[in-house]
């Protein structure tokens, strides 16, 4: 027997996918067919069900490119639940999540018919038909009836009742196959429709070939490319190294020229004429800007004005002005500034002000001039990241999107759209649409990317990655030989650890993408199976009970399959359990706040400006703010606090950069060439450092609170390229 498309059931509906039919389980009521927007909408939900679906994915994914807003969503939506109200018996099949965006929530469930009667159905329903979207009736004024069974296969029956002055009857068999033949039109339109949405993402450039620039050992980023053409600079790091230098790599004969100044750090640079360009750099603690020959081997830099902090992507020019983003160290304000160019050879002064953010935002990251409009992020936590967009002729600034993932770079990409490094992939942003096109690329971890002509310079960094250790510490009182024994090394990606008395969970893409993992005695265990890459921020213990932060959003992990249970907190940052209560951190437009649920299990504020939050002593937990760097010792009892003599500044260190346990706390302190421990005993007034090996660079300290252990990611070295990504078509070509 044939079967048709199965009907998906939920509660007192009966819904066809392909026509956009619902049919009334529960009584013999009239079809309702959708209107095409609210069909698509429906589909949507339908294909993901139990997921949080933010309104950006919503005009992302329903509607056309360019018409999608926050009004059209929220009122199809509305007019979506007020059309299924009637067949949902009671029940919430849309549930609206405070400014993360919809779930549905009802069950479904899989319904199959044979051809013979769901063309049965079909004709029934569309002759009786009273539809939420205007359908022509193809009995005129007539009437269809049938007692057949909606299970039973036997031949349809149907009678007609027509007006006098009609023709004849139509003969059932005719009806059959007239409906059997629209339903294979409707399927090929659906097949015609998928395969134009499909076509919108694959007109995107694919550029499976890449090139590397220079096979050279150490490190090669911000890569430049002369007004020319014909040499690209980029900065160096050479093995055993740990200063910056340029260098010159001739493209025509690939000779390299290196640069006799080192730098601690250095941004991307731009250029100021063919012959000089433009970038900062940090010597001995001092941060300038500075002018750079492209003769690298017979001049200096040239110091013109000093800055305060160094940001990779933070330098973008016009014809007549600089401009640059900084960071107020007193304040934490993120800042954009101007400068004219004609001024700069003499150092001349005239820097201005355009705009300065709130210090609720971490840090600023990356900027880019295209068409008298500035474009810059901003990142608003430890993993999340804002674009702007300031008119240079109003000097308005105005936000775009809010992304759930960090930007690395932007750079202007044709047709008034911008290109976006993230750590999954190279993306393309339409200013006019805000959809999101991932680009087709060669598999590699891509940063800087830029476009050239029709090919992308980018850098390429591979072999990096963490592993997880145990630290040994002098002076601990017990150790436990199940913890003291672990170690995650392995070829891949491990951290974002959580502990507890008998297992531990950590994050590893030693299977691929990002999965979370248990380790409980000698057993080793994945639990997740994503298809994709999540971003997995955070792992901890409630009892026996693990959660993780993924994507921004925090959910209860299964033990046993891995299933996923999200909880009813909005977009926390940090998240904690202390004295068996939940404690969590979270921004806002108003600034950021410390939670927890109150004795209704309501979420309540209570306290602000906090970013992170620790376990202290009994009865306190240790507080990190964003207006100063010193952490906090925190009264649950009071509300009173107290500085420690702790300093971890926010806005450039990890999250993971700090720790607590029931001896006390630990702090990684210094800069990415040297760490230093620190250690603050409870109720001690003065902190200690604590010895590390020479090989021991630690990134990132994980703990137990009840427990003397520790434990460390360390990034693995690797290697950073200048790369080009080319298109099949034009690789044979070579370089440029």
């Amino acid at each position: 027997m044939h079967y048709a498309e199965p009907l998906i059931c939920f509660a007192n509906w009966r819904f066809e996918r392909a026509t956009g039919r619902l049919l009334r389980a529960d009584e013999p009521a009239p079809v309702c067919k959708l209107e095409p927007r609210l069909h698509q909408l429906l589909n949507y939900f339908l294909l993901h069900p139990q997921q949080v679906i933010s309104k950006d994915q919503l005009m992302d994914d329903v509607w056309p490119e360019g018409e999608g807003t926050d009004g059209a969503v929220m009122r199809a939506v509305a007019s979506l639940r007020k059309t299924l109200q009637p067949g949902m018996a009671g029940q919430d099949c849309i549930e609206t999540l405070s400014k993360r965006g919809y779930r549905w929530k009802a069950e479904l469930q899989l319904e199959t018919l044979s051809v013979g009667n769901f063309v049965a159905e079909s004709v029934a329903a569309s002759e009786t038909a009273n539809p939420c979207w205007p359908e022509a009736k193809m009995g005129g004024a007539g009437s269809v009836s049938s007692a057949q069974h909606p299970n039973n296969p036997e031949p349809l029956t149907v009678t007609m009742h027509l007006d006098q002055g009609r023709p004849d009857q139509m003969r059932p068999g005719l009806w059959y196959w007239l409906l059997s033949a629209i339903l294979v039109v409707l399927v090929l339109l659906v097949f015609a429709v998928t395969l134009i949405n499909l076509g919108k993402h694959t007109r995107q450039p694919v550029y499976s070939q890449m090139l590397t620039v220079s096979a050279m050992a150490g490190d090669e980023v911000a890569p430049l490319l002369h007004p020319e053409q014909q040499s690209l600079f980029y900065h160096y790091l050479a093995p055993q190294q740990r200063q910056w230098r340029w260098l010159k790599h001739d493209l025509s004969n690939h000779r390299k020229t290196l640069s006799n100044t080192g730098f601690d750090a250095m941004s991307q640079a731009v250029w100021l004429d063919h012959q000089h360009f433009l970038f900062q750099g940090s010597r001995q603690g001092q941060c300038h800007f500075y002018r750079q020959s492209t003769a690298l081997a017979t001049s200096e830099p040239e110091a013109l004005f000093s800055c305060q902090r160094i940001f990779m992507q933070s330098l973008a020019r016009d014809a007549q002005h600089l401009y640059w983003l900084e960071q107020d160290i007193a304040s934490g304000n993120s800042q954009l500034w101007q400068r004219p160019l004609a001024g700069l050879a003499v150092n001349q002064s005239g820097a201005r002000l355009l705009f300065q953010f709130s210090n609720n935002f971490r840090r600023p990251a990356n900027l880019v001039v295209q068409q008298q409009k500035l474009y810059l992020v901003l990142e608003k936590d430890f993993h999340s990241s804002s674009l702007f967009e300031f008119d240079l002729q109003s000097e308005q600034m105005e936000r775009l999107k809010d992304f759930s993932f960090v930007i690395h770079s932007i750079a202007p990409w044709p047709g008034q759209n911008l290109l976006i490094s993230s750590a999954e992939s190279l993306l393309v942003y339409p200013l006019a649409s805000g959809r999101v096109i991932q680009l087709n690329t060669a598999h590699g971890y891509f940063r800087l990317a830029t476009r050239l002509g029709e090919d992308i310079v980018a850098v390429n960094s591979f072999g990096h990655g963490k592993d997880v250790y145990p630290l040994t510490l002098q002076g601990s009182t017990s150790q436990s030989a199940f913890v003291s024994d672990l170690s995650f090394a392995s070829n891949k990606d491990d951290y974002a650890m959580a502990i507890n008395s008998r297992q531990i969970a950590f994050v590893s893409e030693r299977s691929g993408a990002a999965q979370i993992w248990l380790q409980h005695a000698d057993t080793v265990a994945q639990l997740t199976h994503f298809e994709g890459k999540r971003q997995i921020s955070q792992l901890l213990w409630f009892g026996d009970n693990l959660f993780a932060l993924i994507d921004l959003q925090l959910y209860q992990v299964d033990l046993f399959n891995g299933q996923l249970t999200l909880q009813p907190i909005e977009r926390p940052a940090r998240v904690t359990v202390c004295q068996q209560q939940l404690f969590w951190t979270q921004w806002s437009e108003q600034g950021w706040s410390l939670l927890s649920f109150d004795q209704q299990q309501q979420p309540t504020q209570l306290k602000q400006q906090v970013t992170d939050v620790r376990c202290g002593p009994e009865g306190f937990l240790v507080l990190q703010l964003s207006q100063q760097p010193e952490l906090q010792l925190w009264s649950l009892a009071d509300g009173s606090s107290k500085p420690l003599p702790a300093a971890v500044d926010w806005r450039v260190g990890f999250a993971e950069r700090w720790v607590t346990n029931h001896l006390g706390l630990y702090w990684l302190s210094g800069d990415d060439k040297s760490r230093q421990l620190m250690f603050l005993p409870w109720h001690h007034k003065q902190p200690q450092q604590l010895a590390l090996s020479a090989d021991t660079l630690p990134d990132g300290l994980y703990a137990d609170f009840l427990q003397d252990q520790l434990y460390y990611v360390q990034e693995k070295s690797g290697t950073a390229d200048v790369v080009w990504l080319k298109q099949a078509a034009t690789a044979a070509q070579g370089k440029p």
